[in-house]
């Protein structure tokens, strides 16, 4: 209270710290503090991997030049190929849609799990 010179002390303070583990993975937790006391119910730690969890296939695909018989194709290599190789701007837009559509459903599907309503006292 001090420190920040607040009129008074503040009843909830959040905090957040999002790390790198080794360069690779990325995790996030969050502290809640009430009352001047730690409040373990709310610690939460996310695991965030979902979106970069797609990177793996492109990787996968690059190192196997398409994988068995050159079958194998990418969404996102796919998106590529339409709007900039064959001059489908239309199919790449739609394509890029899906992928964005995708990837909000995803984080609304966290934010789902992860939500706990407020206590009310």
């Amino acid at each position: 209270q001090d420190t920040l010179t607040l009129p008074e002390a503040p009843k909830r303070i959040e905090c957040f710290d999002i790390s790198h583990i080794q360069g690779t993975d990325k995790v996030a937790s969050m502290v809640v503090w009430e009352e001047g006391r730690m409040k373990k119910a709310d610690y939460r730690k996310f695991i965030i991997r979902t979106v970069e969890a797609f990177r793996v296939f492109d990787i996968v695909y690059i190192i196997t030049s398409g994988g068995p018989a050159f079958k194998t194709i990418t969404i996102s290599y796919l998106t590529y190929l339409n709007t900039f190789a064959f001059g489908k701007q239309g199919i790449g837009a739609a394509l890029s849609f899906l992928i964005s559509a995708f990837t909000v459903l995803m984080a609304l599907g966290y934010i789902r799990l992860l939500y706990r309503p407020e206590e009310v006292q």
